[in-house]
């Protein structure tokens, strides 16, 4: 499931290609999933922008698209080919299989909406409509081992479960938490108020960290997650801890280990994180 790395990229990608450009058409293959806009196009995209695990698209005249792709869903570019001298421009394949909406452009690109699971969402909003309420974005300036404290004390959850809670921190998923979780030497079974105040401030760092490295290698590819252009992300190979049940700890040598922590696969160390 796309986290906050993996949005970010998207959204950056997508800034590039298509801020500035016009939709002139929004198609519809799943109807039982996605709903067909009521407006009036055509409508110029003015920003895109990332709210949590959401991916928002402002409009020029005042709708606002908002994408969340959930497990499988994926954003993907079509660019105009150019045309080789004494030929005419290729057309865009149709309908791509699993495809469920796309964002037809004046210049001939489209952004297909791909969603092999179909829990992925495409909704439209007026500007004025609220986005959906999160917690703190981990990534803002917000985001401190004081508003941490604020947020969690007297917490008697699973600090994993904590992570993962979006009205608490926004953005964060399972693989980062375990990721953020080992950096900080916490096991993800921890009472969240028992973390004292020089673990809270180590767990804030590594979040911001293991965040900010995730977005700047793509995001992390496990097995369906893709780029705006398809290709893979490769945080992956920089992972530390998640998916590593029975293998040795990269810093303490200690077998990694496997649990459940409020339904979730949690991994961790079982020496190095208390």
């Amino acid at each position: 499931m796309p986290e906050l790395p993996e949005v970010e990229t998207i959204v950056r990608e997508l800034h590039e290609v298509v801020v500035g450009k016009t939709v002139v058409r929004f198609s519809v293959f799943d109807v039982q999933r996605i709903v067909r806009p009521c407006l009036s196009l055509p409508q110029k995209i003015t920003a895109v922008r990332r709210h949590g695990k959401y991916i928002v698209c402002d409009l020029s005249g005042g709708a606002r698209c908002v994408v969340h792709l959930r497990m499988t869903g994926e954003l993907l570019f079509a660019p105009v080919v150019p045309a080789k001298a004494g030929t005419r421009n290729p057309k865009l394949p149709l309908n791509q299989k699993h495809e469920r909406a796309a964002f037809h452009f004046s210049d001939g690109s489209c952004l297909r909406f791909v969603d092999v699971r179909r829990f992925g969402t495409v909704e439209w909003r007026k500007s004025g409509d609220p986005l959906p309420m999160l917690g703190i974005d981990p990534l803002s300036q917000s985001f401190s081992s004081k508003a941490f404290l604020h947020l969690s004390q007297k917490s008697i959850r699973p600090i994993k479960s904590f992570l993962l809670d979006q009205q608490k921190i926004a953005g964060i998923g399972n693989i980062y938490a375990d990721e953020a979780l080992w950096h900080a030497k916490i096991r993800p079974s921890r009472k969240t108020g028992s973390l004292k105040a020089p673990e809270i401030k180590a767990l804030v760092s590594a979040i911001r960290r293991v965040l900010r490295e995730g977005i700047k290698k793509g995001g992390f590819t496990l097995r369906d997650y893709r780029r705006i252009d398809g290709s893979f992300g490769y945080y992956q190979k920089s992972r530390k801890v998640y998916n590593r049940e029975g293998e040795k700890c990269k810093r303490c040598h200690a077998t990694i280990r496997r649990i459940k922590v409020g339904g979730r696969s949690s991994y961790y160390c079982l020496q190095c994180q208390l």
